[in-house]
């Protein structure tokens, strides 16, 4: 959708355990955290080793013994390991292998053999640190690669790089492990420089090409993935709405036969999420420059998205897929988007999303369905300028189907979708202007995108 474009909010696929006793009585909420989540979220004690301010990244051993996780800001930042004994941590030690290059970001191989980590060093033995990117601006010396150490009866082995078909560029960040070998990691989009999901799959014995998440498409920035050990769910950081401005948020996604599921925001503001052995824990760096932990219940919603929509909303299916558009404003300004139409929550509803290509931005969340008891199909649309709209349609008049505002506000507007084959369809926006007649606003030729990331 275009000019008046607009998520229908979702239960959560990673169900938050409200009502959880903090870890210590002045624990207290990051900014942004849903009251419900709150009294989940824990501050950190001293009860645990990383209790100072700009630790990040706790990861473990699958027996929760041994931990990792990163100390220190900017260049001097390091990785440590305490160990467990008797119910009480040790007292944070260097790890062997970290201290001559800043080394960040730390992601535990789901069987504990080994860990990968960021760092950057230097990718020849004569190099110099690496130049990283991110939030827009170079980074000197702040670049990151991809490197794996072992772990074995309790000694680490010699960090090595991962391979060029997965350090794509200086610009390498935040890994997470599956339990199969393959890869999660980050990357700036090399149209939009904005921060994208990718995975490099391990088969054959060695890595694929890295390819992106199907649901980040480098509109938005989305960034820190932590992924459960069989690639059924991830959670990630990102400035995708409904997160506030210069700010970030946690959001899930579960796997589905399409690639990933619609994500879900979690309600919380908070970065670099890391998962508990257990996957019952999840650990994150909160506002404050704390890690926080928040107790989850990881099993997927009744809800699971099935493979075709129920028998109301049945003619919607049509849309399913990856789309591209090209057209014009009613001034004549050309415009072009991505739109894709999944179906999510047990077939009952189909999700839109609708990316402006730069340099226009903006992007929009739709949820359509089927009102059992008023007889008419309907939209609910969110965008990224605060926009919340409802439409209703009688559904298919021939090829085309009409969507039009129910708004009590006096605004009227309205989208038009013209289907052309079985490939093909034109949308048009419209809306009454002052003198009653309706006005186009714009107008855009889409079609089915095989080429679409699936991930």
């Amino acid at each position: 959708m275009a000019s008046a474009r607009s998520l229908l909010p979702l239960s959560l696929a990673l169900s938050l355990c409200a009502g959880a006793t903090a870890m210590s009585a002045h624990a207290s909420a990051p900014s942004g955290l849903a009251p419900a989540a709150a009294a989940g979220v824990a501050s950190p004690t001293a009860t645990v080793p990383w209790d100072e301010a700009g630790d990040a990244d706790p990861v473990f051993t699958p027996d929760g013994q041994t931990v990792v996780f990163a100390r220190g800001s900017g260049t001097t930042r390091h990785l440590h390991v305490s160990h467990r004994h008797d119910g009480h941590w040790s007292k944070p030690e260097r790890a062997p292998f970290s201290g001559a290059w800043m080394d960040f970001e730390p992601a535990m191989a789901p069987d504990g053999s080994y860990l990968i980590f960021i760092s950057n060093r230097p990718t020849t033995p004569d190099g110099k640190p690496l130049d990283g990117y991110w939030g827009g601006q170079s980074r000197p010396g702040r670049g990151g690669n991809l490197w794996r150490v072992d772990f074995r009866g309790g000694a680490w082995g010699t960090p090595q790089r991962l391979p060029d078909i997965v350090n794509v560029s200086s610009a390498t960040y935040s890994p997470a492990v599956a339990a199969d070998g393959s890869v999660y990691f980050t990357h700036p989009d090399p149209q939009t420089h904005r921060t994208r999901l990718y995975v490099s799959h391990f088969s054959d014995g060695r890595f694929q090409p890295p390819q992106p998440l199907s649901f980040t498409d480098g509109a938005t920035s989305d960034y820190d993935p932590a992924v459960a050990p069989d690639q059924s769910f991830l959670v990630f950081s990102s400035n995708r709405p409904p997160t506030p401005p210069n700010a970030s948020g946690l959001f899930v996604a579960h796997a589905n036969a399409d690639g990933w599921s619609a994500p879900v925001p979690l309600g919380i503001a908070g970065i670099e999420p890391r998962l508990a052995p257990d996957l019952r824990t999840l650990y994150f760096s909160a506002p404050d420059g704390r890690i926080h932990s928040l107790p989850l219940d990881v099993s997927r919603p009744a809800s699971q998205p099935p493979d075709a929509l129920t028998d109301a909303p049945a003619p919607l299916a049509w849309f399913v897929g990856h789309w591209h558009c090209e057209g014009r404003f009613a001034n004549g300004k050309p415009i072009s988007s991505r739109e894709t139409f999944g179906i999510e929550l047990g077939g009952q509803w189909l999700h839109m999303r609708h990316v402006d290509d730069p340099p226009n931005r903006y992007l929009a969340d739709s949820w359509w369905g089927y009102d059992k008891a008023a007889k008419h199909f309907t939209a609910t649309v969110f965008d990224n300028f605060g926009g919340d709209r409802r439409y209703t349609s009688s559904g298919w008049v021939g090829d085309t189907l009409t969507l039009e505002n129910i708004a009590t506000s006096g605004y009227l507007d309205r989208f038009a979708f013209q289907r052309h084959g079985d490939d093909a369809y034109r949308v048009t926006y419209t809306y009454r202007n002052r003198s009653g007649a309706w006005q186009l606003g714009d107008e855009q030729s889409c079609t089915r995108d095989a080429q679409a990331p699936q991930a």
